[in-house]
């Protein structure tokens, strides 16, 4: 009886430490949950002419926005695995009649709801804060333009498993990754300038803001200096058709060049060429 009286008692104190860690793991992962940032995004011009919403609709495919927010901006439901997260970007054409276009930026730039003033997850506010006035005002006017759809709200439920990566630094919320951002290298001309933009504004969701490769759940996205390796047409038919050299399939990434870099014009593609041939090797911190 002895025995089995120690064995509740130290079962109990197991039990204890076990409630006491997962109240500390819960405290701790909700304190990076509720961070804010008193940072506004400039105000942004939206044009009204139907050339520059035009070119915001095909910004908002090259940006691959419509892979999160749905191809009318309608919402999505990106993620649901509850013990992980279960993650719905919300529905652009009622946030921007809710919010407005300078609380959209902000959310867009800076990686913080409109709604809440907390942190998002997935968000790849560390790749669009480099976005031009021009460029996001745009995208916006694109949105703005679009009648208001029925679709879902924004939504985000972070479950066990995801509140211990968050601690562990296996996932990052987006006000983490833009505070920790850290830019590419200096393109080498004014000509490759144009190429370092794009590369920072659509590659580094997956291969890091220094372009210098990133893990996911999906896999590693390589380094960028890959690209050394390709002849201009084999990199442009890589933007085009996702068929990577050797004719290969590269997963995420031909799904996503067919879907949106498909979208750059060939001045563009030929811009990105240009800087990622030659990219040097990131700085890191």
């Amino acid at each position: 009886m002895r025995v089995l009286r120690w064995m509740v008692v130290a079962l109990g104190g197991v039990a204890t430490l076990v409630l006491v860690a997962a109240a500390v793991a819960y405290g701790a992962s909700e304190y990076l949950l509720r961070q804010t940032s008193p940072a506004r995004a400039p105000a942004v011009a939206l044009p009204t002419d139907a050339v520059s919403v035009a070119e915001g609709s095909r910004l908002f495919m090259v940006h691959g926005c419509a892979g999160c927010h749905g191809p009318a901006a309608e919402g999505n439901l990106l993620f649901d695995e509850p013990l992980i997260a279960t993650i719905v970007a919300p529905n652009l054409t009622d946030s921007i009649a809710r919010y407005g276009a300078g609380d959209i930026a902000t959310a867009i730039r800076n990686g913080v709801s409109p709604r809440t003033g907390r942190t998002m997850l997935v968000m790849p506010s560390q790749a669009f804060a480099p976005l031009s006035d021009a460029d996001l005002g745009k995208i916006l006017a694109f949105v703005a333009s679009l009648p208001r759809a029925p679709g879902m709200e924004g939504s985000v439920s972070v479950g066990p498993v995801g509140r211990l990566g968050l601690l562990a630094g296996q996932y990052k919320t987006s006000l983490q990754l833009v505070e920790q951002a850290v830019a590419p290298p200096e393109a080498p001309d004014a000509g490759a300038s144009i190429g370092r933009y794009l590369a920072r504004t659509s590659c580094a969701e997956c291969h890091g803001a220094d372009l210098g490769g990133a893990s996911h759940p999906e896999g590693v996205a390589p380094n960028l200096r890959i690209v050394a390796g390709y002849q201009p047409e084999a990199f442009t038919r890589l933007m085009r058709t996702g068929i990577g050299m050797g004719d290969r399939k590269l997963g995420v990434m031909s799904g996503w060049a067919r879907a949106y870099f498909s979208h750059f014009t060939d001045a563009e593609v030929q811009a990105l060429y240009r800087y990622l041939h030659d990219l040097p090797e990131p700085v890191r911190r």
